[in-house]
C-alpha cells in the first residue's frame, strides 16, 4: 500500500490519503473509514428515524426537564443550546416552552403613551437610545421625541463641549469642559483621581460649581474659552488646581475629520482598497455619510452580462488551482455555478495546491 492511499474499512477499496478524515486516535492519524462512507452513513441515519434516535441524548421528556429551568427562551439557548436545537430539529421547540414568557413586544405595542412613559425612566437621551433602542426609533420616526424628552438634559458630545470651573473659599479654582455635566461632577466629587476632590478633602472645603459657557459650544471654541478663563483666573490672583495643560480634548478629541479622511481616500484607487488599508478613515467616512470622497474611485464590480460561459472558461485557465480562481474571479464563480458548468471549467485546475498529491 503506498504511503499516499489508505484502505477503506468499510468499501474494502484503497482511496487517497486526504479521503480520509484526521484522527488522533488511530496509529496512521487518519480515520479508518473514508468520507464517502461516513456520509453514506449520515445519510442513512437521517433517513431511518429508528436510526437517528439511538444514541440520542436529548429525548422529548430530557428536553421537557430541560426547559421548565428557565423563564424564557433566551436562557435556554444560552445556557443549554444542545437541548434547544435538538428541540427545533425534532418540532417540539413551541410545545416545551409554552410555559415561558416571550420578551418580546406585541404588535404596535410602543404607542406614544408607552414611549412617554418609557422615555421618563432616563435623564438624557443617550441613556433613552442606548438602553431601549426600539421605543427611541419608533418615537423618532414618529415625531414624538421632542415632546417625551423635554424633561431631560442635554449632553455634549465630540463636537460640543461645556466650560465650567469649580472655586473653592481660599481662591483655589479647577477649570475644565466636558460633553457629559452630570457625569463629570460625580466624578470631580467622588472620585480620587480628580485634583476637585483631592484639594476639598485636604482642605476641608466645599466647592461652588459654575458654568463658564452657558451652554453646549464648538469644542474649538470651548478649548479657547477654557484657555482665556484660566488666564483671567491667573490675573486675579486665584490658584490653579488644573494639572494638564488648557487647550486639550483628551479621549474624545475627534480623529477624522472631513479634511483627514478626504486626504486619506485620495491614496486609493479603489473602496476595498480603502477599507482595507484604512478601516477607521473608511468607517468614519461611512458614518458620517462623507462617501463623496471616493467618487475619484474606480467601481470595480463588472457589467451585467461580463460573464458567459466563454469568459468563465478563459478566466479559469488564468488560474492554477481552484481556491486561486475562487479568490480572483467570484463574479465568474457565482455565474459558472449557478449555470451548473463550474466542474466543466475548473476540470484542469488542482483541488489542493499544498497537498502532497493533488487532483
Amino acid at each position: 500500500m503506498n504511503i499516499l492511499t489508505k484502505f477503506c474499512t468499510k468499501c474494502k477499496t484503497e482511496k487517497p490519503i486526504y479521503d480520509f478524515a484526521i484522527s488522533k486516535i488511530t496509529k496512521s492519524g487518519r480515520r479508518h473509514r473514508c468520507t464517502s462512507c461516513r456520509n453514506a452513513r449520515r445519510r442513512e441515519t437521517y433517513k431511518n428515524p429508528e436510526l437517528r434516535n439511538w444514541n440520542k441524548v436529548w429525548t422529548f421528556d430530557k428536553c421537557k426537564k430541560e426547559a421548565l429551568k428557565y423563564t424564557n427562551r433566551t436562557d435556554f439557548v444560552h445556557y443549554s443550546s444542545s437541548a434547544y436545537h435538538r428541540a427545533i430539529i425534532d418540532g417540539f421547540l413551541d410545545q416545551i416552552c409554552s410555559h415561558m414568557i416571550s420578551r418580546r413586544k406585541p404588535y404596535r405595542f410602543w404607542n406614544f403613551d408607552q414611549c412617554q412613559k418609557e422615555a421618563l425612566k432616563y435623564t438624557t437621551k443617550v441613556h433613552f437610545k442606548r438602553d431601549n433602542s426600539s421605543a427611541y426609533s419608533i418615537s423618532l420616526r414618529k415625531g414624538w421625541l421632542a415632546l417625551i424628552c423635554s424633561h431631560m438634559h442635554a449632553v455634549g458630545n465630540q463636537n460640543k463641549r461645556l466650560v465650567y470651573a469649580y472655586e473653592f473659599p481660599n481662591n483655589a479654582v479647577y477649570v475644565g469642559l466636558t460633553c457629559n455635566k452630570e457625569g463629570r461632577q460625580a466624578q470631580h466629587l467622588k472620585e480620587k483621581t480628580s485634583p476637585v476632590y483631592n484639594y476639598s478633602l485636604k482642605n476641608n472645603l466645599n466647592p461652588v460649581y459654575k458654568s463658564i459657557s452657558k451652554s453646549y459650544i464648538a469644542a474649538d471654541k470651548a478649548q479657547k474659552l477654557e484657555e482665556k478663563t484660566i488666564k483671567i483666573y491667573k490675573q486675579n490672583g486665584w490658584i490653579i488646581l488644573n494639572k494638564a495643560k488648557a487647550g486639550g480634548l483628551g479621549w474624545s478629541e475627534k480623529k477624522w475629520t472631513f479634511e483627514k479622511c478626504q486626504k486619506e481616500a485620495l491614496k486609493y484607487k479603489t473602496r476595498s482598497d480603502f477599507q482595507d488599508n484604512s478601516s477607521s478613515a473608511y468607517n468614519a467616512a461611512h458614518r458620517n455619510n462623507w462617501m463623496q470622497i471616493c467618487d475619484h474611485m474606480i467601481y470595480k464590480r463588472s457589467p451585467k452580462g461580463t460573464w458567459t460561459y466563454e469568459s468563465c472558461k478563459q478566466a479559469a485557465l488564468q488560474c492554477k488551482t481552484r481556491s486561486e480562481f475562487r479568490s480572483r474571479f467570484g463574479g465568474a464563480l457565482s455565474k459558472a455555478s449557478a449555470e451548473g458548468f463550474y466542474e466543466e471549467i475548473v476540470s484542469h485546475l488542482k483541488k489542493w495546491e499544498n497537498r502532497t498529491k493533488s487532483i
